[in-house]
């Protein structure tokens, strides 16, 4: 599941996509009539050098709290059903630092990113959240690679030696993976023989969906950052 910017179609699974952000691909047509209405987003800060965030919609400001880094907000509620923009600006002002266009469906949940491309430039991506939770002992996981400055690719296994992620590229979702609630996570780069950090089962609650995303302290060290999700 690739992350994608402003400048192209945004996303879903690795084997089918879901479009979330329909950008303007489909044109409309005298049979066509927009269905307005709401959907709900999480804000999430991956930039560890920005100022706190607002989150705005059509400029109008949608964020009732500024979300730093490693924060994530409340679900907030948004327009949806027709194409709009979003911009994450500095707090308090009207400074924009990343800009994108998205067109999400009535009643979804969706999280959206504020991070770095690999060449500095700001960005807004997002991805569809899975409603549906997970039996009670289990919970249900998805990976995001946003450490542009790693030196190699991700890769997630359990404590039991099962693999959930391999090769994990920057820019990257994985799609849901669900395990026993009891299991920590051991997260390295590809090629790495030994574990770079390990999640621990503490880290979740059983029965909860969670997205996990990394960046990096180092080129060799990814950091781990866990979102509920529901």
């Amino acid at each position: 599941m690739k992350m994608f910017n402003k400048k192209s179609a945004i996303f879903s699974s690795v084997t089918a996509l879901a479009f979330l952000f329909l950008l303007s691909s489909c044109m409309k047509n005298d049979d066509y009539t927009e269905i307005i209405g709401e959907a709900s987003v999480k804000i999430v800060n991956t930039v560890e050098s920005s100022e706190p965030q607002d989150f705005y919609q059509n400029d109008k400001k949608i964020s009732t709290t500024a979300v730093g880094y490693g924060q994530t907000s409340d679900y907030l509620t948004i327009i949806a059903g027709t194409a709009t923009t979003v911009t994450f600006r500095n707090s308090g002002t009207a400074t924009v630092n990343a800009t994108g266009f998205i067109a999400p469906q009535l009643g979804l949940k969706y999280m959206m990113f504020y991070y770095f491309n690999s060449i500095g430039e700001g960005v807004v991506s997002g991805l569809l959240n899975d409603t549906n939770a997970p039996a009670a002992g289990k919970i249900k996981v998805r990976f995001l690679n946003l450490g542009a400055t790693l030196s190699n690719s991700i890769n997630v296994e359990t404590s039991a030696s099962t693999p959930l992620v391999t090769s994990l590229a920057y820019n990257y979702a994985s799609p849901y993976h669900l395990f026993d609630d009891n299991l920590d996570l051991a997260v390295k780069l590809t090629g790495a023989t030994t574990a770079g950090v390990v999640i621990p089962n503490t880290a979740f609650q059983t029965g909860k969906n969670y997205t996990v995303w990394f960046d990096a302290a180092n080129p060799t060290t990814p950091r781990y950052h866990v979102v509920l999700e529901n």
